[in-house]
């Protein structure tokens, strides 16, 4: 009886030892994943999020490897196969299991599209009641809980658009500056459309898998935001790419 119990607690023991010594493990590279959006996360490494990014993790030495992919396959390698570190661009009130920094990297401004020709007086909110609404697929722009439109998910906002064209969707919803580009980059004439924003903006952050790894990442990253918030460095980067900085970034900028 003596020996199992002995015996038990050398496991007991070895456990947490390992456990200790995973915690002292430096470090030494991330990978983040999020999908190509213009001017925050572009395939060459530049962009807001990825500037971010490198700021708070390059000058720890940790080596960054920064993936752009579609929303869907980012997502699930982060919270499902764990094979990547984080994901750029979710919300914190999220259902997938992730974990989060204190302060966001940005917030997302959302907006509708619609034809100019169809005439909808738009009221806000409220007028997307009993309508067919298109977002891209995974995005969950609105709580499921709250949907009382129809909605058609697309793969790409082109798509959305040739839906609009032939009527089968009422409005398209995306932020601001995505539909923006889509318009120019479809070489569609802006004047045709109506674009209403759907406030209030919403903060985004960047969110981690849920391991042990990732308590290091987030605290350096809670660490380092608040130490380039008090020298400049980030509001330089948020200038750098024409982006307000959240409130919460602000705020310790005004400490």
């Amino acid at each position: 009886m003596k020996r199992a119990i002995i015996t038990c607690l050398g496991i007991v023991l070895s456990a947490v030892m390992t456990l200790a010594h995973a915690s002292e493990i430096k470090v030494s590279s991330a990978t983040f994943a999020a999908p190509e959006w213009e001017g925050y996360t572009n395939k060459d490494g530049t962009g807001l999020y990825w500037e971010v990014l490198k700021a708070v993790y390059e000058p720890e030495g940790i080596r960054l490897r920064l993936k752009n992919m579609p929303w869907a396959r980012a997502m699930k390698l982060v919270t499902k196969y764990r094979v990547l570190d984080g994901i750029v661009g979710e919300y914190r009130d999220t259902e997938e299991n992730l974990l989060f920094p204190a302060a966001p990297i940005d917030v997302e401004y959302l907006a509708v599209i619609h034809r100019k020709d169809t005439d909808i007086d738009w009221q806000g909110r409220g007028t997307l009641t009993g309508k067919t609404v298109s977002w891209r697929r995974d995005y969950d722009l609105i709580p499921e809980s709250d949907i009382d439109f129809t909605l058609k998910e697309v793969v790409r906002p082109a798509k959305a658009m040739a839906l609009l064209e032939i009527g089968d969707i009422d409005f398209f919803i995306d932020e601001y500056d995505e539909i923006e580009n889509m318009l120019a980059a479809e070489g569609l004439d802006e004047s045709e459309y109506v674009i209403e924003d759907l406030p209030p903006g919403k903060d985004v952050f960047t969110g981690f898998v849920n391991h042990a790894k990732s308590q290091q990442l987030i605290d350096i990253y809670n660490r380092r935001i608040k130490e380039m918030t008090g020298n400049g460095e980030l509001e330089k980067i948020y200038l750098k790419w024409e982006v307000d900085m959240p409130s919460n970034l602000q705020a310790l900028m005004a400490q």
